[in-house]
């Protein structure tokens, strides 16, 4: 796994538009970001061109000092690159574990979903969150109710 991952002077345009200009970041392996700024101040372009949804137009990505660019979200999950962007959709017919888990789901020997790791990395998901927001999800709820 990558033990960093930096963001050099990172610029993106669409036409003449200007969605990121000079965008810096620097993250550490098992450290979580969370992009904090006003709207349109380039949180979710800076995102996207970390994961992979977009190229960047301008500056550089470096995986542990190594230059790179990620082609799609796969290669950036390859990398150990994990994002969760800010217009997340849930799937309401899906469980709060399913919809958290979803295409990251933990396998067990057969290769089949673990349901019961997706429970308890669930439960220890939430627990992180106690009295932030509503704290009586369970795993197994549909996200609809």
């Amino acid at each position: 796994m990558a033990e960093s991952l930096s963001a050099r002077n990172i610029v993106k345009n669409y036409g003449a538009v200007a969605a990121l200009s000079d965008g810096n970041l620097d993250v550490q392996a098992r450290e979580v970001v969370a992009l904090i700024g006003a709207n349109g101040s380039g949180k979710s372009t800076m995102s996207k061109v970390i994961n992979g949804v977009v190229v960047l137009d301008g500056g550089q990505l470096l995986l542990d000092g190594h230059p790179i660019q990620f082609s799609s979200p796969q290669t950036a999950k390859d990398a150990g690159i994990a994002t969760v962007f800010q217009e997340l959709s849930l799937i309401p017919q899906m469980t709060v574990a399913e919809n958290i888990w979803l295409t990251r789901e933990p396998l067990n020997a057969l290769g089949q979903v673990d349901r019961k790791v997706v429970n308890a990395r669930t439960e220890e998901l939430l627990a992180l969150f106690e009295g932030t927001f509503k704290t009586d999800l369970h795993p197994d709820a549909p996200v609809a109710s």
